[in-house]
């Protein structure tokens, strides 16, 4: 049996990247040859999107891993990780609209994957599908995937019983620890990665922008109405808003710097330096506050600081459902530098509903 199997995404369906994108650049070609300058700018950002588009994809990043221990399904900018022992079965399901590979996660799996979708009347905690087939027939790939699961336990059964120390656990995805000459460390807080969408966000911003700013030139030169006015209006506050949360998102750092009963929370931009600090002094505890819920199907995490005095905390990281190892290992991340007590508490809460079903 091989160690691993890679399968990848068929590429077809990815082609409306690169063609949309060539379609702006004939669009802007076709505007030039009409006399219009604007189409210079629709050629060069539109040439741009194509030429990243086509850049990913020939790369094929979307596929999916098949090893011993479980998979790994990497779509987009997304890789989740499933263990065998968090499975209980891969199956086809059938019903209204497109069949799908159903994955039946066990009631105490701690998995992170995004791509959820529950049967009528089951949890969509414990429920979940491939968002690809991986160019092979669905009963041929569900069928792989079993049978690899069950290998995976019967090997796993077979081996003798030998006390093992459990793997350290990782700080949620995306944060970054810089240390500082041995007095602290910087934990820099997750930024806007990038993928196709965010590109898309980005261009789909500057081409609204651009076309703003043309037609409120345009109209200027021949004169406003009322109706004019609040239509420009509402198109330029559109589009400064998405600039400027598209700024923020990409040229600001946030972090903090964590020493010894200080916490300093620092927002930094790029190229000019810190633009906000504040100081939270006098640091009492690092607090994890656990929500069992009282279906007894999952739990509900987030984590906090607490400063002497204060009668609200500092919210460090926001609500994350059945992953408290990762918050685990950033709360202690604080409480080591800090030299400050790691605390948890629990109490019953609710089951969060779910999103519907697609």
């Amino acid at each position: 049996m091989p160690d691993g199997t890679v399968l990848y995404e068929p590429r077809g369906p990815q082609l409306w990247q690169p063609g949309c994108a060539a379609l702006g650049v004939v669009i802007g070609i076709a505007a030039i040859a009409t006399g219009q300058l604007g189409g210079i700018v629709l050629v060069v950002l539109f040439g741009l999107f194509l030429a990243v588009s086509v850049m990913w994809y020939r790369q094929r990043p979307d596929r999916l891993t098949i090893d011993e221990a479980g998979f790994t399904v990497s779509h987009g900018a997304l890789t989740s990780r499933c263990l065998w022992s968090e499975v209980e079965s891969a199956t086809v399901v059938r019903g209204k609209g497109r069949p799908w590979v159903h994955i039946q996660f066990r009631s105490d799996s701690q998995a992170t994957y995004p791509w959820r979708k529950a049967l009528p009347g089951s949890s969509r905690r414990t429920a979940a599908t491939l968002p690809a087939n991986y160019g092979m027939d669905l009963d041929e790939l569900a069928a792989l995937l079993e049978r690899r699961r069950r290998q995976a336990l019967a090997s796993e059964s077979d081996a003798p019983d030998t006390p093992t120390d459990g793997p350290e656990e990782a700080l949620p995805a995306g944060y970054i620890i810089h240390t500082i000459d041995d007095i602290g460390v910087e934990i820099i807080r997750p930024g806007v990665t990038l993928s196709c969408f965010t590109l898309f966000v980005g261009v789909w911003t500057v081409l609204w922008d651009i076309a703003t700013i043309s037609v409120i030139a345009a109209a200027g030169r021949d004169g406003f109405d009322a109706g004019e006015v609040v239509l420009l209006a509402l198109t330029a506050a559109v589009g400064a808003a998405f600039t400027v949360l598209g700024l923020r998102a990409l040229l600001i750092r946030r972090s903090w710097v964590v020493t010894d009963g200080v916490v300093d929370e620092r927002s930094t931009f790029k190229g000019i330096g810190e633009i906000r600090h504040r100081r939270h002094l006098d640091v009492a505890r690092i607090e994890m506050r656990t929500g069992l819920w009282e279906t007894g199907a999952g739990r509900t995490d987030d984590l906090v600081l607490w400063t002497r005095g204060s009668s609200s905390p500092l919210e460090l990281h926001p609500n994350v459902e059945n992953t408290p190892g990762p918050l685990r290992a950033l709360g202690h991340l604080f409480a080591r530098h800090t030299r400050r007590p790691f605390t948890t508490v629990e109490q019953r809460i609710p089951e969060p509903k779910p999103p519907e079903s697609d």
